[in-house]
């Protein structure tokens, strides 16, 4: 120990380890000082990044060979046109398979897209509950007298007593609104009034509701909501519901006719990406 300290203090010896651990400080600090750097241009650009995919309101999911584009997007699926100009828009709402018309948070809660939507129908003063129950079930007995199933008191305690095939489609014009309202049945109420929609139902509405849009939509956009994710009962989750909708779109990408939108509400914008699902 004693010759280390002899070799340390030998003239030039010393100045030369003060220099060397001089160097290494310094070559430490710039170590340092460079990847704390890297770290902040990491974190800035990931907020920056971050805060661009936020303030999309939508992406295009995929394009199909006749050009027609499917579209995910962030929005008010009653509320499209936003204070612009109105164009017509194909509108899909999401309705139980009686097609009732009464929101009163015992057969239809105001929280779902059907009860939204009849709610603002009502309230602007379009319809009244049973002016609209009339206009629909007039509709839909003229075009599927026959394949409505009748149920009893029983059964559903309130509102309409025919039940029609998942994936029917009625078609409603609003007065003033240049939009067409395509109303899909999809849940069935049980006698305690509810809804519910199995895999295969919720399968077989989607299917029929394609079918459809390709055949009425008329070249006018389709739009439509995450439907089957809440009060529905299917069991699946928005970002599965809107992973199988593309992907259904996608399996009959040839024969769609129009651009296709799906519009999941604003306020859902922290629960669900459009960019990863």
């Amino acid at each position: 120990m004693g010759t280390i300290f002899v070799i340390i203090s030998l003239p030039g010896i010393s100045t030369l380890f003060e220099t060397l651990f001089s160097n290494l400080s310094l070559l430490l600090c710039k170590i340092f000082a460079w990847i704390v750097m890297i770290v902040i241009i990491y974190i800035a650009v990931f907020i920056i990044v971050s805060l661009y995919w936020y303030s999309q309101s939508g992406t295009t999911a995929f394009t199909s060979n006749n050009g027609h584009k499917v579209y995910v997007e962030f929005g008010n699926i009653l509320n499209l046109n936003n204070g612009k100009k109105q164009t017509r828009k194909n509108i899909v709402i999401p309705v139980n398979r009686c097609f009732d018309t009464i929101v009163d948070n015992d057969l239809i809660s105001d929280r779902t897209v059907h009860g939204r939507f009849m709610q603002a129908l009502y309230e602007e003063g379009k319809f009244t509950d049973s002016s609209l129950n009339e206009v629909v079930q007039k509709r839909l007995k003229e075009k599927f007298a026959g394949l409505a199933e009748h149920l009893n008191k029983k059964e559903k305690r309130k509102g309409n007593l025919y039940r029609y095939p998942v994936g029917t489609i009625v078609e409603l014009e609003v007065p003033d609104d240049e939009n067409m309202y395509f109303l899909l049945g999809l849940s069935w109420f049980d006698s305690k009034l509810k809804a519910n929609t199995s895999l295969e139902e919720y399968a077989t509405a989607v299917v029929k509701l394609i079918d459809y849009c390709n055949d009425r939509s008329q070249n006018f956009p389709v739009f439509m909501p995450l439907f089957g994710t809440t009060l529905s009962r299917t069991g699946l989750s928005k970002k599965e519901v809107l992973r199988f909708i593309v992907g259904m779109l996608e399996m009959n990408s040839k024969n769609l006719f129009c651009d296709v939108h799906i519009v999941i509400w604003q306020e859902d914008k922290d629960n669900i990406s459009i960019i990863n699902y």
